[in-house]
C-alpha cells in the first residue's frame, strides 16, 4: 500500500508526492486476502490520526499512528473522533459451533489491540444452492449470500466535520442500503429475477424509511468469475 498527503500532486504524476509502498499482507494458501478494506480518518479536526487496512491475515499486526494494521476475512474497520480503531470481522466460534462477528479496538494507533470479543452470532441466509454449493438469495446458480459485517462511526461528532456519509455529521441520522428482491427462491434460471438497490434513512435508534430506490434489473445479467452463477449478492 502507498499513501499521499498531496492528492493533486499525486494525480499529476509527481512521484515524490507518494510515500514508498509498504507490504500490508502476504499471499499464501493459508492467508488468502479476500474483501480487504482500507480506512483513513476523514475528520478535519483530530487530536490523533490513524489510517489502516483490513486483510485476511491470521492476526492483527502492530501499527503506529498513520500507519497500517491488519484484520481478517470479511472485515471492516473504522476510527472515531479520538482515533480509536475498531475492527469487526466474520469468524467461527468453536464453543458455540456457529458463525459470529468478532470485534477488537485499539487506542494507540494499532500498536496494541484488545482481545477479540464476540458481539453477535450469525447464520447463513437463503437455501443451499446445489449448483455452487453455497447459500443463495434468489435461486439456483444465484446470488450468493456471504454474511459480513457493515459498521460505521460518526467520527466527526460532536463537531460534525468530515464524517462518513452513512451517518449524519452529528450522529443524529443513519443511512442503510440493501438489495431488494421481488421473487421467491427460484428452482430454475428461466424465470426473471428482478432486484434493485434501496436506501433507507431515519433518526439514530428509530425506525428507518425508504428515501431512494434504484432502477430494477435482472440479477441473471451478472456473472461470477467462473460464469456458473450470479454475482451481485456478495459485493454490493
Amino acid at each position: 500500500m502507498s499513501r499521499t498527503d498531496n492528492v493533486m500532486a499525486a494525480v499529476a504524476g509527481d512521484s515524490n508526492a507518494r510515500m514508498d509502498p509498504v507490504t500490508v499482507s502476504r499471499q499464501s494458501s493459508a492467508t488468502f486476502s479476500d474483501k480487504e478494506q482500507l480506512w483513513a480518518d476523514d475528520a478535519t479536526s483530530r487530536v490523533a490520526r490513524s489510517s489502516a487496512t483490513c486483510a485476511s491475515a491470521m492476526s492483527v499486526p502492530a501499527a503506529t499512528d498513520n500507519a497500517q494494521t491488519g484484520g481478517r476475512q470479511g472485515c471492516i474497520i473504522r476510527a472515531d473522533s479520538t482515533a480509536r480503531i475498531t475492527v469487526v470481522w466474520s469468524g467461527f466460534d468453536q464453543l458455540s459451533k456457529s458463525g459470529v462477528f468478532y470485534q477488537v479496538t485499539s487506542d494507540n494507533g494499532g500498536a496494541n489491540f484488545t482481545r477479540p470479543q464476540i458481539i453477535v452470532a450469525t447464520a447463513g441466509i437463503g437455501p443451499l444452492d446445489p449448483v455452487i454449493g453455497r447459500s443463495t438469495i434468489d435461486g439456483v446458480a444465484g446470488s450468493r449470500t456471504d454474511v459480513f459485517p457493515s459498521i460505521d462511526i460518526a467520527n466527526g461528532a460532536p463537531c460534525g466535520i468530515g464524517t462518513p456519509n452513512t451517518i449524519a455529521p452529528d450522529g443524529s441520522k443513519v443511512y442503510v442500503t440493501h438489495n431488494a428482491w421481488h421473487q421467491s427462491w427460484q428452482t430454475t434460471t428461466a424465470s426473471d429475477r428482478p432486484m434493485e438497490g434501496v436506501v433507507l434513512s431515519g433518526p439514530s435508534g428509530d425506525s428507518l424509511i425508504e428515501v431512494n430506490r434504484g432502477a430494477s434489473g435482472d440479477a441473471r445479467g451478472s456473472g461470477a468469475n467462473s460464469l456458473t452463477a450470479e454475482f451481485p449478492g456478495a459485493y454490493n
